[in-house]
């Protein structure tokens, strides 16, 4: 992999290891995996709405009033839904033809849905992951692997070091907060020993790992 001697992240690891700051970095996990962005799907929409055809805006150029439905699209099965108020529009539009999202006349908010060309960004996660871990070892940076283990956690793979299963499943597992996005207290507990491991392993600490049983307790 080319190394660019401007890269910030790349510049600022080298500078820290040349005045011997202690540092950890972390891989970043596939966002689009976590549930948020699986609150809804275009095939259950299809069917809880009858209709077999769902539209979206396509292009900014939409807003400015003149030939708009050049700058609508078909949705695809392979695109995300996002949960907004749009969306809970077109749930409850069953039974009607001229619901937001159903005809080209009435096109879903382009902020509604992540396209398959918003996630062909996401085929960069690896390799930006790559280059993390590269620069890391290059300045002796301990890396916290975020990315593969949140991979695990939404397997169902991850059982925390005192015997807990962590549960990925929404809304019932006990991995994930309310939102859909953001760890719960036992999520937040299981990531932070994950750090805490990391860095006993490579700067020779006694860090000692949270209770995971102790928090499911409490939570119960």
């Amino acid at each position: 992999m080319t190394r660019p001697e401007g890269n910030p992240i790349y510049s600022l690891l080298k500078s820290l290891a040349s005045k011997s700051v202690k540092a950890v970095v972390a891989t970043i996990p596939d966002v689009t995996k976590f549930p948020y962005f699986w609150f809804y799907q275009v095939a259950d929409l299809k069917r809880q709405t009858g209709i077999t055809k769902l539209y979206a805006v396509s292009d900014d150029r939409y807003e400015l009033g003149f030939n708009r439905n050049k700058y609508v699209r078909e949705i695809s099965e392979k695109d995300i839904i996002l949960p907004s108020p749009s969306i809970e529009t077109l749930r409850t539009s069953t039974g009607t033809k001229n619901g937001l999202g159903m005809s080209v006349d009435f096109p879903l908010p382009s902020q509604a849905i992540l396209s398959t060309n918003d996630l062909d960004q996401f085929k960069w996660l690896n390799a930006v992951n790559s280059m993390f871990v590269s620069f890391a070892k290059e300045s002796d940076t301990p890396v916290v692997d975020l990315h593969g283990i949140y991979e695990r956690i939404l397997q169902g793979n991850y059982v925390s070091d005192d015997g807990v299963r962590i549960d990925p499943s929404f809304p019932n597992g006990n991995f994930f907060s309310e939102d859909g996005i953001y760890p719960s207290a036992i999520g937040q507990a299981v990531l932070a020993n994950e750090w805490i491991k990391v860095i006993n392993a490579h700067y020779k600490t006694r860090i000692p790992l949270i209770r995971i049983q102790q928090f499911q307790a409490v939570l119960k």
